[in-house]
Formats: C-alpha cells, structure tokens, sequence
C-alpha cells in the first residue's frame, strides 16, 4: 500500500508563502490602495460639496436677511414719501378751494351788484312808466 506523507514540506510551504505574500503586496498595491485612494477622493468632494453647501446656505440666509430689510427700509421711505406727497396735494387742493372760492365769491358779489344797479333802474323805470300811464289813463279817461 501507499502511504499518505501528511507532513508539510517547508520548502513548498515557503514558496506558497511567498506566492501568498506576492499576491497579497500586487492585490494590495493595484486594487486596495487605488480603492481606498479613490475613496478618500470621493469623500472629500463629498464632504467638501456638503460644507460648500452649508457655507453657501450660510450666505444666501444672510443675503436674504439684507435684502428683508432693505425691502422694509425701501417700504418705509416709499411710505414718507407717499405721505409727503398726500400731504402736499392735500394743501395745494386746499389752496386751490380757497382760491375758487374767492373768484366765485368775487363773481357772485359782481353779479349781486350788477342785479341791484339793475333792480334799482327798474324800480326807477317802474316810477317813470306808472306815472306815463297814469299820464295816458288820465289823458284818455278825463279827457274823452
């Protein structure tokens, strides 16, 4: 019968370390070392993107806040200025009343004047034209 040798030969035994050890150092140097690399790439753009964002966010929540309140400081002024303006037109409108006014009321005393020169002229004429008449009743009455 043959017989079965169990015991390692140690010169295979350091070959196939050697082999083992080969592979381990070409395996480690073209797939791992590539990999974590590319790893540590993506990861910093990823957390680099991610604090970009944030510092980003950071500036816009602060470009927003200026800009909130230049709207409310723009409202604002527009505000005075809008009163300003109402209150001008208010005073010239109340100017120009009070200058209709007076031109109306200068006018109507015009008129009043002018009715009563003519009111008087015709009482005047109403004393002459009754007096004509009574002239003619009287002339055509007493002497027919």
């Amino acid at each position: 019968m043959s017989s079965l040798n169990i015991a390692p030969n140690p010169k295979a035994v350091a070959l196939l370390l050697i082999i083992f050890l080969a592979n381990i150092l070409i395996i480690k140097k073209l797939i791992l070392e590539s990999f974590l690399k590319l790893k540590k790439h993506r990861d910093a753009l990823t957390t680099g993107s991610v604090a970009e964002t944030k510092k980003i966010q950071q500036q816009n929540e602060i470009l927003q806040k200026t800009i909130e309140s230049k709207k409310k400081e723009a409202i604002l002024e527009a505000q005075k200025i809008s009163e300003i303006m109402i209150s001008e037109a208010g005073k010239k409108q109340e100017e120009l009343t009070r200058e209709a006014q007076n031109k109306a009321s200068a006018f109507l005393l015009e008129i009043r004047k002018g009715i009563q020169g003519d009111l008087l002229n015709q009482r005047m004429s109403i004393k002459e034209k009754a007096q004509q008449l009574s002239d003619v009743f009287y002339d055509k009455i007493l002497k027919s």
